[in-house]
């Protein structure tokens, strides 16, 4: 199967990040990853952020963290998903935030479980990072469909108005410049089909594209 991957060689945030895409994919099928980290062993800072029939889904290893009561019901079309993370955070239900094409979602779950205060996730720790499954662990759950502009940032708990604006009653992408993408961030464009895995974002966090 197809994914891209990077090894971060140093420790960034890990309890304060975001995660944007742009995702067009089979929204009936079960979790599709859009991004993942972790390392086989431990469950404790496993991180994954997928699709899963129709609904936006993110997790770590065993622990289901926030599943959407939105569905995404149109897989002709492209939507601005988003998750931003930031552990520190004293109020539990603002650790862990997801948005669709600019919306902050509710959950499905009628108890949402949110990390622990200060969790350490392995997002942007010195691990595998996987863009298109979930991580270096059994499991894989592979991304099938289109992405464009996968954005990761380290250190920074951001809106999605950071990556996307609406025009005409429709949410497009925009330039994210102004991103403070931190140590281990990332901006994948796609631009180059024999380099898919080039950062922009002024890091050269390049990803490796395998099986493509």
């Amino acid at each position: 199967m197809s994914y891209l991957s990077h090894a971060v060689s140093s420790t960034g945030s890990r309890t304060t990040f975001t995660i944007s895409a742009w995702v067009k994919c089979d929204i009936n099928e079960t979790n599709k990853t859009i991004f993942g980290a972790g390392t086989a062993g431990t469950n404790t800072g496993k991180f994954y952020f997928a699709i899963s029939s129709g609904q936006i889904r993110i997790g770590g290893g065993a622990n289901v963290y926030l599943v959407s009561d939105r569905l995404l019901r149109d897989a002709s079309s492209w939507y601005h998903v988003v998750c931003a993370v930031d552990t520190s955070q004293g109020t539990a239900a603002n650790r862990i935030k997801m948005y669709l094409n600019g919306n902050q979602l509710t959950t499905a779950n009628d108890s949402p479980t949110q990390p622990s205060q200060n969790h350490d996730f392995f997002v942007f720790d010195d691990v595998e990072h996987n863009i298109g499954r979930r991580g270096a662990y059994s499991g894989q759950h592979y991304y099938d469909g289109y992405l464009a502009e996968v954005i990761g940032v380290d250190g920074t708990q951001y809106a999605p108005t950071q990556f996307g604006e609406e025009k005409n009653g429709v949410w497009i992408p925009k330039d994210p410049s102004g991103t403070s993408f931190g140590t281990n961030g990332f901006h994948l464009k796609f631009e180059n089909s024999g380099d898919l895995g080039n950062d922009s974002s002024g890091n050269n966090n390049d990803f490796t594209a395998n099986n493509m």
